[in-house]
């Protein structure tokens, strides 16, 4: 859900760009970054497999050299870099998705989810939990269709039921059809 490692947020990205001391400063960042980077892909390699996919936050590093030996590009952010190193799926900053969900047993039985999944940087209303929440509900959830809304950076993990009444198939009643808005925390501590 973003914010993989703490090394740069937006702002202090750009700042950092305005005051390179020389054409060398690029490129020794940038492999200072890669190193990082290097050493938390080791730690969650073994959670690749279990990965839909990775989304940016506002806390990554976007490559501003091409180290063709090292495996990084120009351009490229440090989730892109991940993904590609892990064999993850780069979802950008948000995605919605299908997720099928199979529960065994004598009969099996094969739900699919309708999943958002949304950085939230920028959003709004995160000063407190109650802000979490409300963001969530004014800015994901009447726009889009889903039956789990993930949202992530502000740190924190909680998660809230949210009924609703929708029609049945046959339009014939209503029926509920809750759904899940869910913060996600993320890798950064919150303080």
């Amino acid at each position: 859900m973003g914010d993989y490692l703490d090394f740069a947020r937006s702002h202090y990205r750009n700042e950092l760009r305005k005051v390179m001391p020389d054409e060398d400063s690029p490129e020794l960042l940038d492999a200072m970054v890669s190193d990082r980077i290097d050493k938390y892909n080791e730690v969650i390699a073994p959670l690749a497999p279990r990965c839909i996919g990775l989304i940016d936050g506002n806390h990554l590093w976007q490559y501003m050299t091409t180290d063709v030996e090292r495996g990084f590009m120009a351009a490229e952010t440090s989730t892109q870099y991940t993904c590609r190193k892990l064999g993850i799926d780069y979802l950008g900053y948000s995605t919605m998705l299908y997720v099928d969900v199979n529960v065994g047993g004598e009969r099996p039985f094969l739900d699919r989810i309708r999943l958002i999944a949304n950085h939230g940087h920028g959003s709004g209303g995160g000063a407190t939990a109650g802000g979490d929440l409300g963001s969530m509900e004014r800015k994901l959830e009447p726009t889009f269709v889903a039956d789990i809304y993930l949202s992530a950076h502000s740190h924190r993990r909680f998660s809230y039921m949210m009924p609703q009444m929708e029609l049945d198939p046959e339009g014939q009643m209503f029926q509920e059809r809750s759904h899940l808005l869910v913060k996600a925390g993320s890798f950064l501590r919150g303080y």
